[in-house]
């Protein structure tokens, strides 16, 4: 049986729009963000979109040949490492440009740290952050760097130098565009905010805090008062294992306070139970004089 007149018509008016809709939908769902994933259309966008972040192993470091805020030439070498090298006529277009390249390799990083020191992580990672955000504003952080600003602000050169850091770290942010936006700014779905003052010393109070600022009072109060004094030094000896000297064959483990700590409590069961837990800090090494330039050994921390 052939179909009706008006059944060809309905059948011409539902397919295109079924079209229609179909592409609506996918349109809305690319551009919609799916629990952490971002918006999936800005994301694999062949022309703006992650494609933009592939790099090339013998493409090299550049900056532009004329960047808004200099006030005169300023050159830069990127060596065979990609380590910066700046060349300049004045202390305030060195400084400006230790901000610029800075944030050409590390913008993501700073400003996360920064966010970190300020409790503001959740706003970008989402609700997970909330109590390492808390805990952050509760240490009294963004109090801290602000007092440090005000001390650099109190000194003329101190002022230049981080407003002229602070500028150069803008003047990179300002050449940011869709396709050249850094691929963690694309997987969290949110843009950088501008550099301040405020932010180079909330960096230095993260810093300071991330590599001094351990301390387990609290519990080391509450353990004390279960186990008593005796107990209570035994299980955890003043002797710190991160002390031990860092030379072939020697194992911290092997350390003898430390190793009657850990036979005891793997004996009552405990076998999860690190007494001397190890913590962040920072690096230190050693260069023999026969490997020197002046004859002399070298003891550095990174």
């Amino acid at each position: 049986m052939r179909a009706s007149t008006n059944e060809y018509a309905i059948m011409r008016f539902i397919r295109p729009s079924l079209g229609i809709f179909a592409t609506l939908a996918l349109v809305i769902v690319l551009n919609t963000e799916i629990g952490p994933l971002p918006p999936l259309g800005r994301f694999i966008d062949p022309f703006a979109g992650v494609w933009q972040n592939a790099e090339s192993k013998e493409r090299r470091p550049e900056v532009p040949s004329v960047i808004p805020g200099l006030s005169q030439e300023v050159k830069v070498v990127f060596d065979d490492r990609d380590v910066p090298h700046i060349f300049a006529e004045n202390d305030r277009d060195l400084y400006f440009m230790q901000g610029y390249t800075t944030a050409m390799h590390r913008l993501w990083q700073m400003e996360t740290q920064t966010r970190a020191a300020a409790g503001r992580l959740a706003d970008v990672i989402g609700p997970s952050m909330v109590d390492f955000d808390r805990k952050q504003r509760r240490k009294g952080m963004v109090w801290a760097a602000e007092r440090a600003l005000q001390e650099f602000e109190s000194d003329s050169l101190s002022r230049e130098v981080v407003q002229a850091y602070t500028d150069g770290i803008n003047a990179f942010i300002a050449t940011i565009n869709d396709r050249n936006l850094p691929l963690e700014y694309r997987l969290l779905d949110y843009w950088p905010e501008p550099w301040t003052p405020l932010k180079s010393t909330l960096l230095l109070k993260y810093m300071a805090d991330m590599l001094s600022g351990t301390e387990q009072d609290l519990a080391n109060t509450e353990a004390l008062k279960l186990f008593g004094h005796d107990l209570f030094g035994f299980l955890y000896p003043e002797q710190n294992r991160l002390e031990d000297p860092i030379a072939p064959g020697f194992s911290p483990d092997t350390s003898a306070a430390y190793a009657r700590t850990k036979a005891f409590l793997r004996a009552g069961g405990f076998q999860t139970i690190d007494p001397q837990p190890r913590f962040i800090g920072s690096n230190n090494w050693a260069v023999a004089g026969s490997r020197t330039a002046s004859g002399n050994p070298v003891l550095c921390n990174d």
